[in-house]
């Protein structure tokens, strides 16, 4: 639910940069209406729409990226200097630069990265479990690429950017401060293209967020018409999250992400048997050269006594 909340924030604050007289409440309505069109037409309709819009505005924004920091190329060395320095140096123990500390840079920084990928969250498994890999753990290093390419791409890459430009990062946060970072090398246009493409990244993460919760509802409960009132509370914190800062989101978000982690961790505990002898199964099976491994869920099962359900 919280991550619903984040990304209607951000589109919401988004759109108010390009158009400020529509007022949030508006946007919150529309995102309402076509994620409840989306969800309730089921996972293939989501599937469907996120392979057709994601691809198109990833590569639109990487380009837009990539742009700016090869036309900036000999200045990068020195704004990840600045950022290494202004995390780690004595100074910043004591304060640093706008005042943030060695605390405060691994506190947001391991929380804004949580949030840009959700790994040790568990909230992806839904998605990828219905995936056609005829391997689990083929699946799970797709997923580790995914976190890769977000997180230590295109999130690094947006950070350099906004450090380039000189936006002032003391004054202005979310996603104002992207459009605001952008406009400085694309002009009166990279608001618009920035808005765009956070519309349908967010978007995408709210309708896979609604669909993540509603199937563990109807796992725990089996119960349709507690998932379709379930769905429509998903739907109606849409609204709610519109009248909500961005900091005041991403300290909700922060809490909501830590204490799923650790109902995560302690699951990985458990399972960490299982995970192992998948990918040594894995493993196996490419050394004996088979290119594309094949899991046998009945040999897998037998192997780990775990009873058929």
């Amino acid at each position: 639910m919280v991550t619903v909340m984040t990304c209607v924030n951000g589109i919401a604050d988004a759109v108010q940069t390009v158009l400020p007289e529509v007022r949030p409440i508006y946007v919150g309505i529309i995102l309402a209406v076509c994620a409840g069109f989306i969800v309730f037409g089921g996972f293939r309709r989501l599937a469907d729409f996120a392979s057709a819009v994601v691809p198109f505005m990833t590569a639109a924004y990487v380009i837009l990226a990539f742009i700016v920091l090869i036309t900036h190329l000999p200045q990068i060395p020195g704004i990840l200097a600045l950022v290494v320095k202004s995390a780690l140096t004595p100074q910043a123990a004591f304060g640093g630069a706008a005042g943030y500390g060695i605390k405060s840079a691994f506190r947001y920084g391991m929380a804004r990265g949580i949030f840009s990928n959700e790994a040790g969250q568990g909230t992806t498994c839904t998605i990828s479990s219905a995936s056609d890999a005829r391997h689990p753990v083929t699946q799970a290093l797709l997923g580790s690429l995914g976190v890769a390419v977000d997180t230590l791409f295109v999130c690094t890459a947006t950070g350099i950017i906004i450090l380039l430009s000189g936006a002032d990062y003391t004054q202005v946060t979310g996603a104002a401060l992207s459009q605001m970072a952008f406009g400085v090398f694309f002009g009166n246009m990279a608001p618009w293209i920035i808005a765009a493409a956070l519309l349908f990244f967010a978007f995408t993460s709210i309708v896979s967020s609604l669909y993540n919760g509603g199937v563990q509802v109807q796992f725990l409960t089996g119960n349709t018409m507690v998932l379709r009132v379930y769905t429509c509370l998903q739907i109606a914190v849409i609204l709610v999250a519109c009248v909500f800062s961005p900091t005041e989101m991403f300290e909700l978000t922060d809490l909501s992400a830590g204490l799923m982690s650790l109902v995560n961790v302690i699951a990985m505990v458990v399972l960490f048997k299982q995970v192992k002898a998948c990918i040594a199964d894995y493993e196996f099976q490419l050394k004996q050269g088979i290119k594309e491994p094949v899991f046998d869920w009945d040999k897998f099962r037998r192997e780990q006594g775990i009873e058929d359900s």
